[in-house]
């Protein structure tokens, strides 16, 4: 990572002079490899992972231009992830006892370790990026475009890809009025306000929006507990982790998830399935409800997971 000097930018000027320093410092050609540190990756031991190729990258410097936590690729089921330039190659499920080999091979090699590479749970067929991965395939990032990418933690980094240049733009160049309404025009929906439009909650008017998505989904929960409460209910939880969202009175509680260790933490559970919600055979007709809290968006296909809890 290439950490700020500390120098104060004092207009748009200095913005773009300082965003050229920085391109012009970077190659695409260079070594570098990516690992992710979000939450998900760091559960399973990303952190570990990242700094033992800081380590093996210390003792060879000259050859590799950094080592960079990034923030969450979405891919959380594959996790630890790590993307080693050049031929941005993603590889999942990375170990700390992977590290040395996938050092030896492809940072220093240009090898790829095949046994670190996605495979299709369908068709077997191995992916060499993430552009060649289903999950990743149908997805076109907007503001997340260079999470996985950049450090969240380095303003260099976020400088480096246009960072603040439309902050720059409207503080040095539009009027507030004008402001308001690029906002407004650009229809963007954001977090505060249930998804309501952008411009002042509702809207250029100023007047707030209903309450967030979190908070509807935090009004109901109680609803479905109760639902699902019962002497003789068995209830599965797909891709349950290490922290169930239910603790249901009298219902029997079965977890599924790919993490051994996470099923092991998770102390709601009454029975523990370890393996993949996507393909691992689940018993027809053996469960009242099925419960998947923020799992189908981090799965390669979500399709293949619907159909086996079906």
């Amino acid at each position: 990572m290439i950490m700020t000097t500390g120098k104060r930018l004092g207009s748009p000027l200095d913005l773009q002079r300082r965003r050229d320093e920085l391109c012009g410092r970077r190659s695409v050609s260079a070594k570098c490899i990516r690992v992710c540190t979000g939450t998900g990756c760091a559960a399973k031991g990303s952190r570990k992972v990242y700094e033992l190729f800081a380590k093996a990258a210390a003792e060879v410097e000259a050859k590799v231009e950094a080592v960079t936590c990034v923030g969450c690729h979405g891919f959380c089921q594959r996790g630890p992830i790590v993307v080693v330039q050049p031929g941005d190659i993603l590889y999942q499920c990375v170990e700390e006892s992977d590290v040395a080999d996938v050092f030896r091979e492809t940072v220093l090699g240009g090898r790829v370790v095949e046994r670190l590479l996605y495979e299709d749970p369908v068709t077997g067929a191995k992916a060499k990026t993430a552009d060649e991965i289903p999950f990743y395939m149908a997805q076109e990032r907007i503001v997340l475009a260079h999470n996985g990418v950049i450090d969240p933690k380095s303003i260099d980094d976020y400088i480096a890809v246009d960072g603040y240049a439309a902050l720059a733009r409207t503080l040095g160049t539009m009027t507030p009025e004008e402001t308001l309404v690029e906002v407004e025009r650009s229809g963007l929906r954001g977090r505060g306000g249930g998804g309501g439009r952008r411009g002042g909650g509702d809207g250029v008017s100023g007047r707030r929006g209903p309450s967030t998505v979190e908070d509807a989904i935090a009004a109901a929960l109680p609803l479905v507990k109760r639902a699902l409460e019962g002497e003789g209910r068995v209830v599965l939880e797909a891709g349950c982790g290490s922290c169930s969202h239910f603790d249901l009175a009298g219902a029997r509680a079965v977890g599924i998830d790919i993490s051994q260790s996470q099923l092991e933490r998770n102390e709601v559970l009454d029975e523990r399935i370890l393996g993949d919600l996507q393909t691992h055979p689940l018993e027809a007709e053996c469960f009242d409800a099925v419960v998947c809290w923020y799992v189908l968006e981090h799965v390669p296909r979500p399709d293949l997971a619907l159909a086996n809890m079906a």
